[in-house]
């Protein structure tokens, strides 16, 4: 199924439209993208690129003290309409609109284990705070936001998406 239900479109396919730009294919189902080979400046922007096409489109947000030092990986394996992937990065924030959801809604939900770092979560007038062995279950046809703690230098998380 792939990416987006309504394009067909697999995490290989949709970064091959980019020019493969921080995308490799470790063989088997696993797939890898990383900021390592992303010039600084660029960092950031290409992280935002690549969490709206492997999930959903965000809006994402990095304090500007950190952006030039920004790192990310995401490992991504997909089997049909669920998809598991294991990300690592440096602290960042996402916001999921009600503008960007009437753009793209292709009504999956996510399931996040923390295995390393914390943040807090919020969807639905809630807020949670997560830490490592956490799981967060978030819809993302309905705006959330979500952050990852600013002192901690990287953190990491399992992330299932399922319809």
């Amino acid at each position: 199924m792939g990416l987006y239900p309504e394009r067909g479109k697999t995490a290989a396919e949709a970064f091959a439209e980019d020019g493969d730009r921080g995308f490799r294919h470790c063989g088997g189902d696993m797939d890898v993208i990383s900021t390592a080979d992303v010039p600084a400046k660029e960092r950031f922007a290409f992280w935002r690129e690549v969490t709206s096409k492997t999930w959903v489109p965000y809006d994402s947000r990095c304090e500007p003290h950190l952006e030039s030092r920004f790192r990310a990986r995401i490992g991504i394996s997909e089997d049909g309409p669920v998809q598991a992937a294991l990300m690592t990065t440096t602290p960042y924030a996402i916001h999921r609109t009600p503008r960007l959801i009437r753009q793209t809604d292709p009504g999956v939900f996510k399931l996040s284990c923390i295995v390393r770092g914390r943040g807090v979560m919020a969807q639905d007038g809630r807020s949670a705070d997560f830490d490592a062995g956490n799981l967060v279950l978030y819809d993302t046809s309905r705006p959330y936001l979500a952050e990852l703690a600013s002192d901690i230098p990287a953190g990491q998380m399992l992330v299932l998406r399922f319809p």
